[in-house]
């Protein structure tokens, strides 16, 4: 089916998320429903603290990981049809930022815009290396932003580890009329900023130093959405704001809102999402995979009783009629007259003739057998060990997370967070080890293994596509010009004369006789009854058991 829809966009979402990690008590985050929705909701995702390449259907993605692994990472998540916009600036020096550029052709934009995703580590966290602390990625992340704005648009958005209180990040009553100034400088437009969270840490001042330097506006605490200054990380011990996107005075303008999402239980840290208003522009998205696929043709259960009516069908005046009408264009195709015409279009008749045949074997069909049920749409969220003391314990787990969305400030409802939080999570482990340890008895014990649940662990560990209709449209386009006179990566003079080239080995080589002979009909036959029964074959959709 067509898996294209032009549409006409004006605006991108972007999305700024430490999802703490790629991993959860239920498993892989991006195999989760919730999680996916937060991501899916916006054309861009900026996520930190990812540790390992992360994929999401429907989105490219680019991941710049640590070596070891085990902590940090940055990732940006495009969506299909905007990725012929976007170019990834490579980065081989630092893990902790990332950098796409946004192109103002594509985009309609009047600069280019690039986004920059940092996730700077906590103060101390590597007691083996004190001097590695962040300070120098902030000072080198400074750098690349200076250099960046020489070229376009900045958007900085990430985990910073930075407390800054309600310090504005910029400079009160600024003016190029105190000191000489370069004749481009701007000054800043002063704005008042509000904060939750009035502690400020040595990261905050070195934040505040890219941000002053650079002329960025930090939109936390003062932009529609949030103007209050939400926390943006919920600890154990306490909240805090450490999470920013700070954007240049030109992006400032087109800035349509910033908000502070909703605090869920897949990690620590708060969404941030904002939305950038752009002119019109036009883009192609593709369809879900799973709504691309042509209806599979139905399926008949045939016994010795209803296929004597299918034969008796078959001798009907009507039938009979038809399958003669359809033999006369066959045989007028295979005529060596008509094949010499060459207005003819062949592969329209051809069709039509395939067509015909097996619409009137499908109607023929469903008046002699009964029809099989379609296959039930399997819904496998919950693992195997899933049972209703974990059903129980998820839920608690749940309204724990919206209690401390609600008030995170208050230190009752945030601690019973985490230890009902952690309670989840060994009840959770607890099934599992229970799940296989009944297994292994049974197994073990020479008893009946109970085929259902391992049906079950089967399914839950198949392996899910991670391609979609983006990517096949991609391979149809690949492999549709490869041989193109267009094709970029030769041209036609080259073309032809590899051609030529493959003519003359053709005409120097000897070939069997049996590849030249005409196909027979026994060959033919021999071919029909080696088919495998209950298959379709070919795009006629006909059952070779009909």
């Amino acid at each position: 089916k067509n898996t294209q829809v032009s549409i006409n966009k004006n605006s991108i979402k972007i999305l700024s998320w430490n999802i703490q990690s790629p991993s959860s008590v239920d498993g892989s985050k991006f195999e989760i429903e919730s999680f996916q929705n937060v991501i899916k909701d916006h054309d861009i995702a900026c996520l930190q603290e990812i540790r390992r390449e992360v994929h999401l259907v429907g989105y490219r993605s680019i991941c710049n990981i640590r070596k070891d692994g085990k902590s940090g990472g940055v990732g940006i998540l495009i969506k299909n049809e905007l990725i012929e916009g976007i170019e990834f600036i490579k980065n081989t020096e630092c893990s902790d930022y990332l950098v796409c550029r946004l192109d103002k052709d594509f985009f309609n934009l009047s600069e280019d815009t690039f986004i920059v995703n940092v996730y700077i580590r906590p103060f101390n966290s590597s007691p083996s290396n004190p001097t590695d602390n962040g300070k120098d990625a902030l000072k080198n992340i400074e750098d690349v932003v200076n250099e960046l704005r020489e070229e376009g648009e900045v958007i900085l958005c990430g985990d910073f580890n930075s407390r800054i209180g309600q310090k504005t990040g910029m400079i009160r009553e600024d003016s190029t009329n105190v000191v000489p100034l370069p004749d481009d400088y701007e000054p800043d437009n002063f704005l008042p900023r509000n904060s939750l969270d009035s502690i400020t840490n040595t990261y905050g001042t070195h934040f505040l130093n890219l941000v002053k330097h650079n002329q960025l506006t930090i939109l936390n605490g003062r932009t529609l959405g949030d103007l209050v200054g939400n926390f943006t990380s919920i600890q154990k011990n306490g909240c805090s704001v450490i999470d920013y996107i700070a954007v240049t005075n030109s992006t400032k303008i087109r800035i349509n809102y910033f908000k502070i999402l909703t605090f869920t239980e897949h990690s620590d840290h708060k969404p941030l999402s904002t939305e950038l208003k752009c002119n019109r522009f036009a883009i192609n998205k593709c369809a879900p995979l799973q709504d691309t696929y042509q209806t599979a043709p139905t399926r008949y259960i045939i016994n010795e009783e209803n296929k004597d009516d299918f034969f008796e069908a078959q001798s009907e005046n009507l039938s009979l009629t038809l399958i003669h009408e359809l033999q006369s264009n066959i045989d007028l195709l295979t005529n060596q007259n008509i094949l010499a015409d060459n207005d003819r279009n062949y592969e329209t008749e051809l069709k039509d003739i395939n067509k015909r045949l097996s619409e009137h074997l499908r109607d023929m069909a469903s008046k002699c057998f009964k029809q099989t049920k379609p296959p039930k749409k399997s819904h496998t969220s919950n693992k195997p060990w899933f049972n209703w003391k974990t059903r129980l314990g998820k839920r608690e787990f749940r309204k724990a997370t919206d209690a401390t969305s609600k008030f995170p400030s208050n230190n009752l409802i945030r601690e019973n967070y985490y230890l009902v939080k952690g309670s989840y999570k060994r009840l959770k482990n607890s099934a599992k080890n229970e799940f296989f340890a009944r297994m292994n008895e049974d197994i073990e014990g020479g008893k009946i293994l109970n085929w259902q649940s391992f049906k079950k662990l089967k399914n839950q560990k198949k392996e899910t596509l991670n391609f979609d209709s983006h990517d096949m449209n991609r391979f149809e386009t690949f492999f549709g010009n490869l041989y193109s006179d267009n094709h970029k990566t030769i041209n036609e003079n080259k073309k032809v004369s590899m051609i030529d080239q493959a003519d003359l080995i053709n005409q120097g080589a000897t070939h069997p006789e049996s590849l030249n002979s005409l196909i027979t009909k026994t060959e033919l036959d021999s071919s029909i009854k080696s088919l495998k029964k209950k298959k379709v074959p070919t795009r006629l959709c006909v059952d070779t058991t009909a």
